[in-house]
């Protein structure tokens, strides 16, 4: 065997990034950061406001500080810088630039180009609160830098090196600053407004800066951000402003390396080398740690609900908690358990500066998106594990008030329809959209609650919470084999129709719904007629010709074309609720069907490429599944404390495990063969789960 660790080379920042609004490959962007770095640096193709990069487009429009965490929630705070010289044109069009893919550099920690009509080069290295850029212009004379703000302005004067601006971010949820401050080499001898450039769009505004005569055509710029005040942006600035581009770029490279020293394989497949690597770097990039290092060193954060001024510690914020809860969470606890238990506390900081309700999709702040309190299963999955670094009492207690409150009309935060669900035991047509999936979700998020409480010592809760996650048996008919909708009545939805999308489910149709009880499979099973038939139902969802109707989205969304175009008949890997279908089979006695499905979504879904991505690679999740996969682990139910022991898809993984510990997997079986049995420390796994503690112990792990 041949374990090898990975390099940053072996990551491609550009997989997933071919895209669209209408079909998603991973709906990426090519982001050059540190791990959850404060800011993020994208190139841009096209001034669109959520999808402002695509591989398809071989124009660059610059440089995109960006704080972006997905194309459906947007960016904010963000400012576009382009290298140009004097006779550049007079919008963004006119001055996109064409790039040579060939001769273009990048990775997570360094982005090197050259734009072909000027020959101008740009190098930009990302740091803990901005970035060092470095032009080189092909003559001392004729420099200039534009930079584009869909809202703020710019003053300055000649003859300084400095430049500060604030861009605002305006939303129906709050307002966002971020505040820049820019250090060059060189004295600006003038700075004028393009007025065009801010045509297209109200409130953007762009500026040229001009340089004089520059030493060897050389130009380099520091740029501070900071969401707590101005003052802030500069001491960020000041800070890196002292460093060469090579220090900067080792530590870069050095945070990255890190990240990529959690696993190492024997695989002699380069794509799927890069494509693992690739997963490692997406899964480390969200959720962003909200922290900034003020003049004394110590770590504080800005409020996203509108107070001022700056606040100890760090936050967590741009998480999907409807999507990183399935596995990019039981990816990171296994691996950085204490980072991980860091980010719980920074959620417990975000949700007492919300009045002790943790936003449900925080971007910064309060965002309602999607269904479900998942917070929850993050949260409770900690406590269950015993995850270091946060007060489990104050994370039980947001659980147990998203459980039991109703939430304040004013904000977007808990449980919606909640005094149905506890009066009824399912939330009915009556009470809103996607009625059937929100009951759903709301069982497991019960679950979840349930082992909280049981964990630490709170009897009543646990048997209470206990009860309602049996709730999805409410909706459970029978006679179709499905979950649908009910009304307040108890009478079932009509019409019915299997395939239609959205209504009483969300981005899905009862066919994607009818397995949403991971915590629960045994019930499930039992609600379809027992183990074998729950295995022939299973067997359907990906055999079943994937059709669908458009139902309340009215329109052919890009989540039903994906399913179709995928070739997996109604298992719609590229989005999120089906992630734990293939492994139901494994809880029902049938590991080798699950091995089987595990192996060719694995083989036929993901690649290195543009392309390389299947749905929205939200925050990380589908590139964590991956992750789990390649290495035969799946955690069952989120604060379920057991892995489910599959197939790796490499011969051999060096995981670490536990922070400093080491989880040595051998696959020993046949390509194409079932895995027999499965020995951990030289003992042989009956039940082919193993328990955190376990896993995290280190050790060996055989598969035969």
């Amino acid at each position: 065997m041949a374990i090898t660790p990975f390099t940053l080379d072996e990551i491609n920042v550009f997989q997933g990034t071919d895209s669209s609004p209408d079909f998603s490959n991973g709906n990426t962007l090519p982001l050059v950061a540190l791990p959850r770095g404060l800011t993020h640096w994208s190139l841009q193709t096209n001034d669109a406001s959520t999808f402002f990069y695509s591989w398809s487009e071989r124009r660059i429009q610059g440089v995109r500080a960006t704080h972006q965490p997905s194309p459906w929630m947007g960016d904010y705070g963000a400012a576009l810088f382009l290298p140009v010289l004097a006779d550049h044109g007079r919008n963004l069009g006119e001055t996109a630039a064409f790039v040579c893919r060939e001769a273009m550099q990048a990775t997570p920690a360094r982005l090197d180009l050259t734009f072909a009509h000027t020959g101008i080069r740009l190098a930009l290295v990302p740091t803990a609160a901005g970035a060092r850029m470095r032009f080189d212009y092909p003559a001392p004379t004729g420099a200039r830098v534009i930079v584009y703000l869909h809202e703020g302005e710019i003053n300055a004067r000649a003859g300084v090196r400095r430049l500060a601006f604030t861009s605002r971010t305006t939303r129906p949820d709050g307002d966002v600053d971020c505040h820049y401050e820019l250090i060059f080499t060189a004295p600006l001898r003038s700075l004028h407004e393009l007025p065009d450039y801010g045509a297209s769009r109200k409130g953007a505004r762009a500026y040229a800066l001009v340089f004089g005569r520059l030493p060897a055509g050389r130009l380099e710029c520091t740029v501070g951000t900071s969401f707590i005040s101005p003052a802030q942006a500069r001491v960020a600035a000041d800070r890196e402003a002292g460093s060469s581009l090579a220090t900067l770029t080792a530590r870069a490279s050095a945070a990255w390396q890190n990240e990529l020293a959690g696993l190492s394989v024997d695989c002699d497949d380069p794509d799927r080398r890069r494509t693992i690597a690739s997963a490692l770097y997406r899964a480390g990039l969200f959720p962003r740690r909200w922290a900034e290092r003020d003049a004394r060193g110590r770590e504080v954060h800005a409020s996203p609900f509108g107070t001022p001024g700056a606040r100890p510690g760090a936050l967590a914020v741009d998480v999907g908690f409807w999507d990183v809860y399935r596995t990019l969470f039981p990816w990171l606890s296994l691996t950085r358990p204490t980072l991980t238990g860091d980010m719980i506390a920074a959620f417990l900081r975000l949700a007492d500066a919300a009045g002790g309700w943790l936003p449900q999709w925080p971007s910064p702040g309060h965002r309602r998106c999607m269904t479900g309190t998942h917070s929850d299963l993050v949260l409770g999955d900690a406590i269950v594990k015993g995850l270091p670094g946060f007060d489990p009492a104050a994370a039980y207690a947001i659980i147990r008030r998203h459980a039991l409150e109703i939430p304040p009309a004013d904000l977007p935060v808990g449980r919606v329809g909640l005094a149905d669900y506890l009066k009824l035991g399912y939330m009915p047509v009556e009470a809103g959209g996607h009625s059937a999936a929100i009951t759903l979700d709301y069982a497991l998020d019960d679950f979840a609650a349930a082992q909280a409480a049981r964990t630490l010592g709170h009897t009543a809760d646990a048997v209470c919470f206990s009860a309602r996650a049996g709730n999805y048996r409410h909706l459970f008919d029978s006679k179709t084999g499905f979950f649908r909708a009910r009304h307040r009545d108890g009478a079932w939805r009509t019409p019915f129709d299997e395939f239609n999308w959205g209504e009483e489910y969300i981005e899905g149709s009862a066919w994607q719904y009818r397995w949403s009880v991971p915590h629960d499979p045994d019930g499930l099973a039992a609600l379809h007629g027992g183990r074998r038939r729950f295995v022939r139902a299973l067997e359907k969802l990906f055999t079943t010709p994937p059709r669908f109707g458009t139902g309340a989205y009215g329109k052919e969304i890009h989540e039903m074309l994906e399913m179709a175009d995928a070739g997996f008949g109604q298992y719609a890997h590229s989005n999120q609720p089906v992630h734990h279908a293939i492994y139901l089979f494994a809880a029902a006695g049938r590991f080798d069907l699950t091995e089987h499905w595990q192996t060719q979504v694995c083989d036929r879904l993901y690649g290195a490429g543009p392309d390389g991505l299947p749905g929205d690679d939200d925050n990380g999740e589908m590139s964590a599944w991956y992750l789990l996969a390649t290495v035969g682990l799946f955690q069952s139910a989120p604060a379920r404390d057991e892995y489910m022991l599959t197939c790796p898809a490499v011969r051999a993984a060096s995981l670490r495990v536990g922070d400093d510990r080491t989880l040595e997997i051998v696959r020993r079986n046949r390509p194409g063969t079932s895995v027999r049995e499965v020995l951990h420390q030289r003992h042989v796994v009956p039940s082919r789960r193993l328990t955190h503690a376990q896993l995290t112990s280190g050790g060996r792990l055989e598969f035969r």
